[in-house]
């Protein structure tokens, strides 16, 4: 599944991809926000792979999307994703970083170290959409990194990791989400 969302992104980023009308600014900013949120996401995965996926449990959500979780957040929920994360896939023993999509300013970059090489802006008629923030129509405006790993668990011989972070308006950045898989 990796191969073809990576086959999938080069394809969509040859096709989508206007770089006449792209700021190098902006794509300055991709690779900034990326490296950012990589050590952010660094320090909390240590925690994860520290205490276990209750690390998922004690995300916080900041301001403004505190409030508009907290009537959505189902404790049990949380636990039950918990108990089947540390069943099926148990402590992660090592993980490898292998892309990243970024939204800045309403517009999405796509970065995959080993085919691209370098930040590609991805055009939103490509996903089939009118705008990129039709993607994250119930979330808060800011810039969002999605980081993708290929993982190995205990459990498993082998899984993928997707790990959402935000940039909150206070300029620090949060890790909002969490997920883990055999695909993804």
């Amino acid at each position: 599944m990796k191969i073809i969302i990576v086959i999938l992104i080069i394809l969509i980023s040859l096709l989508g991809c206007d770089n006449s009308k792209t700021s190098k600014v902006l794509i300055t900013k991709a690779e900034s926000c990326m490296n950012e949120a990589v050590n952010e996401t660094q320090n909390w995965l240590k925690i994860l792979d520290n205490n276990g996926y209750i690390a998922f449990a004690e995300l916080k959500y900041p301001p403004p999307i505190d409030e508009i979780m907290k009537d959505t957040v189902n404790t049990n929920e949380i636990q039950r994703r918990i108990t089947w994360m540390e069943r099926e896939f148990g402590k992660v023993q090592k993980r490898d970083f292998f892309g990243a999509h970024v939204v800045n300013q309403g517009k999405l970059f796509t970065y995959v170290p080993d085919k691209m090489k370098r930040f590609k802006q991805i055009s939103p008629k490509r996903l089939g959409l009118n705008d990129i923030s039709d993607l994250y129509k119930n979330e808060i405006e800011g810039t969002y990194v999605l980081l993708m790993y290929e993982s190995k668990p205990v459990n498993k011989e082998k899984a993928e990791e997707l790990i959402l972070v935000w940039l909150n308006r206070d300029n620090k950045w949060s890790v909002v989400d969490y997920y883990i898989d055999d695909e993804i």
